[in-house]
């Protein structure tokens, strides 16, 4: 509605502020005012003069609308687009859902491993343990027998046979070392010879080199 309302030489009548918009418009072209119907240049004698008699209907009719307090239909209220209720659901855009399921795919990966390094340290832990309580027990039991395995030690020397030593086996299964071997080669009598160990009788022939 027209608050400012202005009659223009071409007897049109325009509010005041689409006036001031047209004679801005002008202006930026380098143009005078004008009338924006006929284009015609405003002058002393033809310009824009108020139209006093619209502007009085206008405000009575501003008046009678306030005093008869007329409300609108809604009760007041003034429903725009933003307060509307939506229906419309938001759905995840490309991005978001190779975002998710990049996340979900890590937390899974996560998961996965942290799975692994479980199984893999009870395991471990299981070995260890097993492995403990059989050195104990080899422990206790040489310890009981008071005596070493004969398959490690040299049973006359008693000299840790490693890989490096050059062993040999007896029939009795007794192990040697190649110094004790030669010895008991050349002190003992020629043909049977004893197991310094259990006293076993072999000959040099019942004698082989082992590697294990």
């Amino acid at each position: 509605m027209m608050k400012n309302p202005v009659l223009l030489p071409s007897g049109h009548t325009i509010d005041q502020r689409t006036l001031d918009k047209h004679i801005q418009a002008q202006a930026e072209w380098g143009r005078p005012p004008s009338d924006p119907f006929t284009g015609i240049t405003f002058t002393e004698n033809q310009k824009p003069v108020p139209n006093v008699q619209l502007k009085l209907r206008l405000d009575q009719h501003a008046l009678d609308t306030l005093s008869s307090g007329k409300m609108p239909s809604n009760g007041g209220v003034i429903l725009t687009n933003s307060s509307k209720p939506s229906t419309q659901i938001k759905r995840p855009s490309d991005c978001e859902r190779h975002s998710n399921a990049k996340i979900r795919k890590l937390d899974s990966g996560e998961s996965s491993r942290s799975t692994h390094k479980s199984v893999y340290g009870s395991l471990e832990t299981t070995l260890l343990a097993a492995h403990q309580r059989n050195a104990q027990f080899r422990a206790i039991q040489l310890d009981n027998n008071n005596e070493k395995p004969n398959n490690i030690y040299c049973a006359k020397c008693n000299a840790f046979l490693s890989s490096t030593v050059a062993q040999y086996i007896l029939p009795c299964e007794h192990k040697l070392c190649r110094t004790c071997c030669l010895k008991i080669s050349t002190d003992s009598k020629p043909g049977t010879k004893h197991c310094p160990n259990c006293q076993a009788s072999f000959v040099s022939n019942d004698v082989y080199r082992t590697f294990l």
